[in-house]
């Protein structure tokens, strides 16, 4: 239906690999990019055997590992150092939060201080002019 609308519709299979359009079988040696979901076979992207298993093997042993086809991580890349230049911005913040903690801290205990030595002074006057009205 070419000519009807400005609308592309995007023909390939779920289940074809993304480089080559060919489809990927069950068995074959295939990654499924963790952004855009479509699979691509380990030799389309120069994957060895070696690699692929291991990559296999890390991703079955550890959660939240991601692989990402080129294009996803091309797209990615500016979001990740987005987040890197937060992570540094929000590890700075911290930083500066713990010195101004101790500060405050620091503020609170001479406060305590001045306190005990207001209470002091205020019974001293008492006494003083306690003894200055004696004389009277």
């Amino acid at each position: 239906m070419a000519g009807q609308g400005s609308q592309t519709v995007d023909l390939q299979c779920e289940n074809d690999c993304k480089i080559c359009n060919k489809e990927v079988g069950n068995k074959e040696k295939a990654l499924n990019c963790d952004i855009c979901m479509r699979w691509i076979h380990a030799e389309c992207v120069k994957m060895d055997s070696k690699m692929y298993v291991a990559l296999k093997k890390v991703n079955a042993a550890v959660e939240g590992i991601k692989w990402l086809c080129e294009t996803c991580e091309k797209g990615f890349g500016k979001i990740r150092m987005d987040v890197l230049k937060i992570i540094e911005g929000q590890t700075r913040l911290e930083e500066k939060q713990v010195k101004l903690e101790s500060k405050v801290d620091n503020c609170t205990l001479e406060l305590v201080e001045m306190r005990k030595e207001m209470v002091e002074m205020k019974k001293g006057l008492k006494k003083m002019t306690l003894g200055h009205r004696r004389k009277w």
